[in-house]
């Protein structure tokens, strides 16, 4: 997501660590259904900074890159490799556009 403002006071607001960190952090609540859960570890220990995650479990990327593609369906149906472009095509990116301009208006 790239934004390109000039107005000096919406730039204080996107430049603001703790608005990062909601991003990150709603982003990371989006794409829930799509990250692999087996015991949801890879889940709970996501280190949130603003603006980024970092999943910290040790086979995150072979999860991420499709390494290991026998996903549990059960306890997140649409669990699957490249998590966050799945959930971008099923509309979730449009859910945090929504989330960010009612999170800038309200701040």
């Amino acid at each position: 997501l790239t934004v390109n403002l000039n107005d000096p006071q919406i730039r204080a607001k996107y430049k603001n660590p703790q608005f990062g960190k909601f991003v990150a952090n709603e982003w990371h609540r989006l794409i829930n259904p799509y990250t692999p859960r087996r015991t949801g570890a890879l889940f709970q220990t996501v280190e949130i900074q603003p603006f980024k995650m970092e999943y910290k479990m040790p086979y995150a990327a072979s999860c991420y890159y499709g390494v290991h593609r026998h996903f549990r369906r059960d306890l997140n149906p649409f669990a699957t490799h490249h998590w966050d472009e799945a959930a971008e095509a099923a509309g979730q990116k449009k859910k945090l556009c929504t989330a960010i301009n009612a999170y800038l208006r309200r701040n």
